[in-house]
């Protein structure tokens, strides 16, 4: 059975993320600088999903869309900017934190788990999954939390557009490590080249912790 490598990258910045709006789950467009960074990254990786997917020779990576990895729904506050919605509470229409908590395990018992147990496929696996700061944040830190996967003391870092989380899954699926939290390396390589400014961690969404004990972080969408 194979060791899984699973490569979480937060998407690129988008117009509202600069513009501090709340996206949820509006459909939104990446501008130049997270085009940029979405490259930047797949040079790095050599291999945020279709630029890194462009980026790859003679077709070597498919881009599979799966709405498991969407942005917590976020009702009412969707499309507000971020500043008016501070100290206002998250909405009745929004998904719940213990939902988002359970989505993001459903996707990866669904999804990881059952590559870690295949008895064809060689070891090590890579998975590159591309998502969003909240959906990154609760899978890490409660979901795989929840199931005392190691290096929860990697959790300091804020979640960049285009950082990068890497999990180790143990052969079977039921323990593993997380590796690199929030990991902008790539982009500060880029910054020293003189070719962009340093990423913005407070321009996008407001996250929840779970259950109905909410606290306001503005942090990435």
């Amino acid at each position: 059975m194979p060791i899984v490598n699973v490569y979480i990258v937060r998407h690129g910045e988008t117009v509202e993320n600069a513009k501090g709006i709340i996206q949820g789950q509006l459909d939104t467009q990446l501008n130049e600088l997270g085009r940029t960074q979405a490259e930047r990254l797949a040079e790095v990786l050599s291999g945020t999903a279709q630029a890194i997917v462009d980026k790859q020779p003679g077709g070597s990576l498919e881009l599979v869309p799966d709405s498991g990895l969407r942005e917590r729904y976020l009702g009412d506050m969707q499309g507000k900017h971020g500043s008016s919605m501070r100290g206002a509470g998250v909405p009745a229409n929004a998904e719940s934190g213990a939902a988002l908590v359970a989505r993001c395990l459903a996707w990866w018992d669904s999804t990881i788990v059952p590559l870690t147990r295949s008895k064809d496929i060689s070891s090590p696996v890579n998975v590159l999954a591309v998502s969003h700061g909240a959906w990154i944040g609760t899978m890490v830190r409660s979901g795989l939390a929840s199931r005392n996967y190691r290096g929860r003391d990697k959790f300091g870092m804020p979640l960049f557009n285009c950082s990068v989380t890497i999990v180790r899954v143990d052969e079977g699926g039921k323990s593993g490590e997380v590796v690199k939290y929030g990991d902008i390396s790539h982009l500060l390589l880029a910054k020293k080249d003189g070719k962009w400014e340093k990423p913005n961690a407070n321009n996008a969404d407001v996250l929840s912790n779970e259950d109905d004990e909410e606290r306001r972080v503005v942090t990435g969408d």
